[in-house]
């Protein structure tokens, strides 16, 4: 597939007129579009309400006396490549460094960044696959999900095309990276935004440090040097290995993202016109990657919808329409599940799982880093995994309360409910098109998931409702019995359990997820909600808060 990187067509900034008090101003893009991801059928037939038949994105640009963007346009591609421009508009440099984050590259252009965070990430997010999965992934998208990033995408590199290096804001004014995407390197982006409450608890020293007991993690210089520079740079790189034990033991709480919110669903018995209504309240930075971005994306006909989402995303994820509104909050449920490993005795990468024995597999990667020299410092680091996912260094992350790898004849490893992205996007379109609680509920009914929130929701008709629409890993009642019990004898494993780590036997099939209809994430019918008249509402409690306030 043609990436879209060539340079587009300028909007005619001459268009921009005053449009009175609530329209301050308007004006019309236009980019350059292949076809090439058009359709997801065997033919080259175009679907025009996702893609310009004419191989030419088209958006209109309105734009409040506030600076809300209301983007029109004939098709959901071109839709989506308004949005990115206005987004790039407001927000390149974060929108730029969000992008080089995806791709390991922090410490390329930014050093190794306090604490060398940015060395610990950027091979913690390679470990991850969070890049190579969405060059994985991006083939098996829906024509829907493409038409979006690829649109936005496009609007993105619009705006940076036709904005001079010296013209952009002080924050990343002629900066290198500061440079043209791809779609799969904002789909990566998205892979990120998906675990924040799971990888990415983890991509601050844990997979940095997870080797076995007497092995060292320290990464290796593909160019090495010797004499003084030489003892410097061990140095340093023992330094790091220290840093990455710290941010591997700094989070004692995994259910604590740092994120909140809090959501009212009112339905038609507690309106005066009984009809429903939505208070959405989240508590989001105002600054950074993770600030809200309000839009309106219109193509008539096929969508039309309002709200705030998270800067990158081509579709607004707290929105509402002509019949319906969601809003999110942060759920209690799980995202990920710990698995203590049985390891073979004497071989620390070989596991045995029901009486078979399992290889732990390795792959090796490479980051470059900005050491203030002519050129850059090239590190080369080994990292570990098992059927689950990444390997952990499970004493880092509890504090001593798991041994080490190989210390005890375990390892540990994790397996991420977030680690596969490709319906990501899909949801959310679904809901916004969708224009009764039918509908809505459908959405999840096909295994639909906003990752790490439940969802509020209020209707036209009266409804008010509630469902834990998060990726919450499906285990048997075999599995979840076992951990009851072992809560219930094992103060220790009751710890972990309260602090956000369920741990599983690896040794064992009967604690693997159930895959099941949704690719073993709980299914719609075993999801926490609730359907009511009167009200609904959650602030990050438990789903047993729906309808009560918790102090």
């Amino acid at each position: 597939m043609k990436s879209l990187r060539k340079p587009f067509r300028s909007a005619d900034k001459s268009a921009l007129k005053a449009a009175g008090v609530a329209l301050a101003s308007s004006f019309l893009i236009a980019g350059c579009f292949d076809g090439s991801s058009s359709s997801s059928d065997s033919d080259s037939s175009v679907n025009e309400q996702l893609f310009p038949a004419d191989g030419t994105f088209e958006a209109t640009i309105r734009r409040t006396t506030n600076g809300v963007p209301h983007v029109k346009a004939d098709n959901l591609a071109s839709a989506a490549f308004g949005a990115g421009y206005a987004q790039t508009q407001d927000n390149v440099c974060l929108l730029a460094e969000a992008i080089v984050k995806a791709r390991s590259e922090r410490a390329k252009y930014f050093g190794p960044g306090p604490d060398d965070i940015n060395v610990i990430n950027d091979f913690s997010y390679k470990a991850q696959k969070i890049l190579s999965g969405a060059e994985e992934e991006y083939p098996n998208l829906s024509a829907e999900t493409r038409a979006m990033i690829e649109g936005f995408a496009a609007g993105y590199n619009q705006y940076v095309n036709e904005t001079a290096p010296g013209d952009l804001p002080s924050e990343c004014r002629d900066q290198p990276w500061v440079k043209e995407i791809t779609p799969v390197d904002l789909f990566a982006h998205y892979r990120i935004v998906g675990q924040y409450a799971s990888g990415a608890l983890f991509a601050t020293g844990a997979v940095f440090v997870a080797v076995p007991d007497g092995e060292s993690p320290l990464p290796t210089p593909v160019a090495s040097v010797t004499g003084t520079e030489g003892k410097e740079q061990e140095s340093d790189l023992k330094r790091m290995v220290a840093n990455a034990h710290t941010g591997a033991s700094s989070q004692t709480d995994f259910q604590d993202i740092g994120l909140g919110s809090n959501a009212w669903g009112i339905g038609g018995d507690m309106s005066e016109q009984g009809k429903g209504a939505l208070l959405a309240n989240p508590h989001f930075p105002y600054t950074g990657h993770r600030r809200l971005y309000q839009v309106q994306l219109t193509v008539p006909g096929y969508l039309n919808t309002n709200g705030a989402g998270l800067l990158g995303t081509a579709i607004p994820l707290i929105n509402f329409n002509e019949n319906l509104a969601w809003s999110h909050t942060v759920t209690t449920s799980r995202r990920f599940t710990l698995y203590e490993l049985t390891l073979k005795d004497g071989d620390n990468f070989t596991y045995i799982k029901d009486g078979e024995e399992k290889p732990i597999t390795s792959e090796t990667y490479q980051i470059e880093v900005n050491t203030g020299g002519p050129a850059p410092l090239v590190l080369e680091k080994t990292f570990y995994f098992s059927e689950y996912g990444p390997m952990l260094a499970a004493d880092a992350v509890t504090g001593g309360a798991l041994p080490a790898w190989g210390a005890n004849g375990t390892a540990y490893t994790y397996r991420d409910a977030n680690a596969g992205t490709e319906k990501l996007l899909d949801t959310w379109l679904q809901m916004s098109r969708a224009s009764n609680l039918d509908e809505f509920q459908a959405v999840f009914e096909n295994c639909g998931t906003t990752f790490w929130t439940n969802t509020t929701y209020a209707d036209d008709q009266g409804n008010a409702y509630y469902i834990d629409s998060s990726s919450v890993p499906n285990l048997s009642g075999a599995a979840l019995a076992v951990v009851d019990f072992k809560r219930s004898v094992n103060a220790g494993y009751n710890q972990l359990f309260n602090n956000g780590l369920t741990l599983l036997d690896g040794s064992k099939s009967r604690d693997d997820w159930v895959e099941g209809e949704c690719d073993g994430l709980v299914p719609f019918e075993q999801r926490p909600q609730m359907v009511r008249t009167d009200w609904v509402q959650n602030s990050n409690d438990s789903y047993w808060s729906t309808t009560r306030i918790s102090s």
